[in-house]
């Protein structure tokens, strides 16, 4: 199953989900496709969506899925990666109107450096890095969470 999800920003994603029914339609994408839209609209008979869901229900499809097509918010790509799941990572872009600024430019950047993720910078790379994905291995995630709690922890103790 592959699992896609948006967020909840108010910005629609237009270019990722005509991508997505494109790739639906053509046979590219052959696995089931389940998809939380946030506000956008999805015109496809093919693709299971709904808007928003509680994070456990998210969690679950996230924990079903063999990949994840995220945009780049930290609160949908860091849960996978802690599952040990194989994310594909899109930017909502300020250029299209889908964020204020380019902020998820910086995670996607950074994630795929570090070979986290695979990155798209161009919506017609997806059908090609959904093949990619097949054999895509990502390095282990460790989050620094409570390395960082642990810290400041001891900062307000012994101040």
């Amino acid at each position: 199953m592959i699992f896609i999800t948006v967020g909840t920003q108010p910005q629609l994603f237009k270019r990722l989900f005509d991508e997505i029914v494109r790739l639906v339609d053509n046979g590219t994408m052959i696995d089931d496709v389940v998809a939380q839209t946030g506000f956008n609209c999805v015109n496809s008979d093919k693709i299971k969506t709904f808007d928003f869901i509680p994070s456990q229900q998210l969690l679950e499809y996230i924990n079903k899925a063999d990949l994840i097509i995220s945009h780049g918010g930290t609160g949908s790509i860091i849960p996978a990666l802690k599952l040990g799941k194989k994310v594909i990572g899109i930017p909502r872009l300020s250029k299209f109107g889908e964020h204020i600024n380019d902020h998820q430019m910086d995670l996607i950047n950074q994630l795929s450096a570090e070979g986290f993720i695979i990155p798209i910078y161009d919506i017609k790379e997806l059908g090609p890095k959904i093949i990619e994905s097949i054999n895509f291995v990502p390095k282990n995630f460790k989050s620094g969470q409570s390395e960082i709690i642990s810290k400041i922890s001891e900062f307000i103790n012994n101040n």
